[in-house]
């Protein structure tokens, strides 16, 4: 997939510092902003037990900034990221299933912002019996506090170093069973969605 896109006149937002060390950040319709970029992704089945879904993304972002603030009046990146989501059958029935989940973001910048590294990573184990009625599942997310922001913004007289830690980490259990039948007489979808009024 390709894609691409484009804003002038995007928000921006300018911390500044008064004579007292207080701080303030207001945003300011001054930056024109360019990101293209490509995505990719490919599944395998390695053996009977074992399949793979591996996928990239490389992109190129450019921001030209009006506003005074920034020490720079732009800045560019090249950057992207690499997923994978592996899954194990653990028995021959195929009713014990093992997946990993794994994303790798690159430094890139974005809007006179320039961010670091940081890695997502989750895994779950789920155990079907009873016909796969019974699910029994145990999953964990950020085990090892990896998924970390951290952002530089370069203004004129001083640079703003943020670090953001949202607690990602945790653990659940999870139980669910699945009563009656499983055969569907008949499915109606309004395709044009008239009373729900979403939109996207």
């Amino acid at each position: 997939m390709i894609y691409g896109n484009w804003s002038r006149n995007a928000v921006g937002y300018i911390t500044r510092f008064d004579a007292d060390g207080m701080q303030w950040t207001t945003p300011e319709n001054c930056l024109n902003t360019t990101k293209t970029g490509l995505y990719a992704s490919y599944s395998r089945s390695l053996f009977d037990f074992w399949s793979m879904t591996v996928g990239g993304e490389a992109f190129y972002s450019h921001t030209r900034s009006k506003s005074l603030y920034y020490r720079q009046p732009s800045a560019h990146s090249w950057s992207g990221k690499a997923e994978l989501n592996t899954s194990w059958m653990l028995t021959r029935k195929k009713n014990l299933v093992m997946t990993l989940r794994c994303t790798q973001y690159f430094p890139y910048q974005e809007r006179m912002v320039s961010y670091g590294a940081h890695t997502f990573l989750s895994a779950e184990i789920r155990y079907m019996l009873l016909d796969n009625r019974l699910t029994l599942s145990a999953s964990v997310t950020d085990p090892f506090g990896w998924s970390i922001t951290r952002s530089t913004t370069v203004f004129d007289e001083y640079t703003l170093k943020t670090r953001v830690n949202v607690h990602q980490h945790s653990t659940a259990l999870h139980i669910a069973y699945s009563f009656g039948g499983r055969k569907v007489n008949n499915v109606y979808r309004d395709s044009k969605e008239r009373e729900s009024q979403r939109t996207y």
